[in-house]
């Protein structure tokens, strides 16, 4: 049964290209190994991540990134069954996010990616949200290129 898991945390260390790099080339390894296809928004030094598969390849991931030094106080946001995956075209795709987007979802006057801790529902509605912003947007080495950020090497 596929699920999809909702998470947010902090980062330790400033979100650089280089560092976000690290993750996703981490994650893309992990992610076709298991299923495992997801989104990762970046914004303020914070992290939510929605990743999808199979409920027993979500907990072993999950554990290992509550057990990741290069972030901190990682809440669990949502873990629910899905239909079908709102991201099956790449293992791990990136978007840095913003107050743009956070008006755009109906989440006026927010500034960083906690308020979802507060507010699941709205979760949903941005990786939605992100999920057009790809469409239009090309693919970069099976990694969806932010240009807010920079190019993946």
């Amino acid at each position: 049964m596929l699920h999809h898991l909702i998470y947010h945390s902090y980062a330790t260390s400033e979100i650089t290209a280089p560092f976000i790099e690290g993750i996703l080339k981490e994650c893309k390894k992990f992610n076709l190994k298991n299923d495992i296809s997801g989104c990762l928004l970046v914004n303020q030094q914070q992290f939510t991540q929605l990743i999808e598969g199979e409920q027993a390849s979500l907990n072993k991931i999950f554990s290992l990134i509550k057990a990741d030094k290069r972030n901190y106080d990682v809440c669990l946001i949502e873990n629910k069954i899905i239909e079908r995956r709102l991201f099956p075209m790449s293992p791990m795709v990136y978007e840095v996010v913003g107050i743009d987007d956070f008006n755009k979802i109906g989440a006026k006057g927010k500034t960083d990616l906690s308020f979802l801790r507060q507010q699941p529902e709205q979760a949903a509605l941005l990786f939605g949200h992100v999920k057009k912003l790809m469409e239009q947007e090309p693919m970069r080495q099976g990694l969806w290129h932010n240009a807010r950020l920079g190019p993946l090497a």
